[in-house]
């Protein structure tokens, strides 16, 4: 441990990221930056991409920014969505270089989340992929006029020779560390999504961590995966990735293996274990049950790597004990705001807990439920590791609403517990602020509460108080026919992750007032536990799901195609108009809803076509249209 201080260069934490790709790309040229698919068949590897490729690809995209749109001013904002490739990182470290701030949008939000965005980032310049832009942006620009440019193939980026003449950065870190360096965003507080200013110090903090001494309670996150190959199967605009690539890359030593730029499927993990040669794999927790529920899977984990990861939120603790028994379970946590942070690996028994390093400058301060709430209090002896007053310089301290609860018998350890804002963590990663949403839903006049569930699962449901409680099951189901366009119309302004099908909603009991504080608010931590059994249930019998109940009693028995295409239509990932060529990914489908798309075809299929094969994953892959998938459909039950 100790010859691995002395390899850490004097100037840690306070590296500037394209300075240091640079560096790289002169210094150790043939070193790997991240691995990517070799082709569209997995089985057919992973190939490198090495430092002298990235750096030559990042020059070559700056000179292109200053051709197409000129230098930035003042940091000024340009908006980027293509396919999730190598592009994204590629344009991040090009914005940088030529005076603008790079904004990563999820394309899972609504339209009026991304127009509420572009303009708090004050955004006039979208940089798009001609054929791989999530179709949305259509829809952005006829309603916010910006200049548009489309981003060259990947190919000319990956076939660079020398002749590309390297593009100036010379800021020094005293000069840029409170620059902004790329703009996320978070759930926010209310309604829509909130932009998140990061900049070049809040990342380099993840650079420092490098220099924090060695301890017997574990070696550091970054310490235990230098130099080693590790599988991220999280979106390039997610912040969990960004932080892996180059907060445990490029300044950790680790290899990021990039996944294809399609759904994020347990499948596709699973060929990364088998032929990306590599050390471990970090997805989110909706993932890692997939993989845990599937054997072929889980023997593709227990057999060819060494340990499995979760990031962007809570892994279900039945889950974890399972994969534990037979692999290293490890938790990555952080946020928007702060990056990663400083971690120890515990011992497998102890997946569950996090060991921070003091370092950090935290503090358990507990509260009256018994939680203990994270809070980073501001110390000048440890200014370069403390990332989050590189985002909020102005703070003292920094509430991360984030709850623990002590180990009970290890000090330093502790499990987290959920949030102490009103943030719903999906298993897949995603959050969500559901409060506009129950607020929307409350204000119908049949309803006197709603509290959105969906904590640790894999999609939001809805918990709906009636001022007047249905007697039959007749009167349960008008009410929902009543209730359904308001929350038809909440849903317009939910990212995708975030809306509540129709079957997921659950409509209180008389005997089951929800429980409230002293000023009449619903007590968002009681009220879960009281309605556990009937969120369990509802979570638990949705295992063929039909989206709109009169959907399959109402298809066409004659008509497949037809038939596929209203049921395609009611699905709330559908961006856009929808024909019968229309490819599902690119009008919205992706990881998070192809699980339950899928189940939902199977449940349609066994009425509609019941000696017709299930529905796979890879059959959506190959036929991702409605004409395609009718087709494939026809022919598997033998009809032609």
């Amino acid at each position: 441990m100790g010859s691995i201080i002395e390899e850490i260069p004097s100037d840690c934490g306070q590296r500037l990221l394209p300075t240091l790709i640079d560096h790289y790309a002169k210094s150790q040229p043939e070193k790997t930056f991240v691995a990517i698919p070799a082709a569209t068949d997995l089985k057919d590897g992973w190939r490198d991409v090495s430092y002298l490729t990235y750096s030559r690809a990042i020059n070559w995209c700056s000179w292109w920014i200053e051709e197409h749109l000129g230098r930035g001013n003042d940091f000024e904002t340009m908006s980027y969505m293509g396919p999730l490739d190598l592009r994204y990182l590629i344009i991040l470290m090009a914005a940088t270089k030529t005076g603008y701030t790079v904004f990563f949008a999820s394309n899972r939000n609504s339209l009026n989340a991304h127009l509420s965005l572009l303009r708090s980032t004050k955004c006039n310049t979208l940089v798009i992929v001609e054929n791989g832009a999530p179709v949305i942006y259509k829809q952005i620009i006829a309603q916010r006029p910006m200049r548009v440019e489309s981003m060259p193939d990947l190919d000319i980026f990956l076939n660079l020779d020398d002749k590309v003449t390297p593009y100036p950065f010379e800021k020094t870190f005293a000069e840029a560390r409170y620059d902004p360096l790329i703009i996320m965003h978070t759930s926010g507080s209310t309604g829509f999504p909130k932009p998140v200013f990061v900049k070049h110090g809040t990342w380099a903090a993840m650079d420092v961590y490098q220099m924090i001494p060695p301890s017997n309670k574990g070696p550091l996150h970054s310490g235990y995966l230098r130099s080693r190959r590790v599988f991220l199967n999280l979106p390039m605009f997610h912040g969990a990735c960004e932080c892996f690539i180059y907060g445990m890359g490029v300044y950790g030593g680790a290899i990021p293996v990039l996944p294809p730029p399609g759904p994020r499927t347990a499948e596709v993990v699973d060929m990364a274990h088998r032929y990306a040669n590599v050390f471990g794999s970090i997805a989110p927790p909706s993932i890692l049950k997939d993989l845990s529920e599937t054997p072929r899977y889980f023997d593709g984990i227990t057999d060819r790597v060494n340990f499995v990861g979760f990031a962007g939120g809570s892994l279900s603790q039945e889950i974890g004990n399972e994969i534990s028994k037979t692999i290293k379970v490890i938790g990555y946590f952080g946020s928007t705001e702060t990056a990663y942070l400083p971690c120890r690996i515990s011992n497998v028994q102890d997946w569950l807990y996090y060991n921070y390093s003091s370092y950090l400058g935290h503090e358990y301060r507990p509260r009256p439920d018994g939680r203990h709430e994270m809070v980073i209090v501001r110390d000048p002896k440890l200014e370069l590791y403390q990332s989050i007053f590189y985002t909020f310089p102005q703070l003292k301290e920094y509430s991360t609403a984030d709850l623990y609860e002590q180990h009970p018998t290890k000090p330093g350890y502790w499990a987290h517990r959920g949030r102490a804002d009103d943030i719903i963590a999906f298993s897949s990663g995603e959050k969500t602020n559901p409060i506009t949403f129950e607020e929307t839903v409350a204000a119908h006049p049949a309803v006197t509460a709603a509290f959105v569930g969906g904590n640790n699962e894999f999609q939001a449901s809805i918990l709906v108080e009636p001022k007047v409680f249905p007697a039959t099951k007749e009167e349960k189901l008008a009410l929902i026919d009543t209730l359904w366009p308001t929350i038809e119309a909440a849903n317009r302004d939910c990212p995708a992750h975030a809306r509540v099908l129709r079957n997921f909603i659950l409509i209180a009991s008389p005997d089951k007032p929800f429980p409230r504080a002293g000023k009449e608010t619903i007590q968002r931590v009681s009220l879960p536990i009281l309605y556990a059994e009937e969120f369990e249930k509802l979570y638990s019998e949705k295992a063929a799901i039909d989206t709109q109940g009169s959907l399959i009693e109402g298809v066409d028995y004659g008509n497949l195609k037809h038939s596929l295409h209203n049921l395609v239509a009611t699905n709330s990932w559908l961006q856009g108009d929808l024909d019968d060529e229309t490819d599902f990914f690119e009008a919205g489908l992706d990881s998070l809803q192809l699980p339950g798309f899928i189940k939902q075809i199977n449940a349609f299929l066994s009425i509609v076509k019941p000696g017709s094969d299930p529905v796979s994953t890879e059959t959506i892959f190959a036929n991702s249209s409605i004409d395609r998938l009718s087709e494939a459909i026809e022919l598997s039950s033998g009809e032609p």
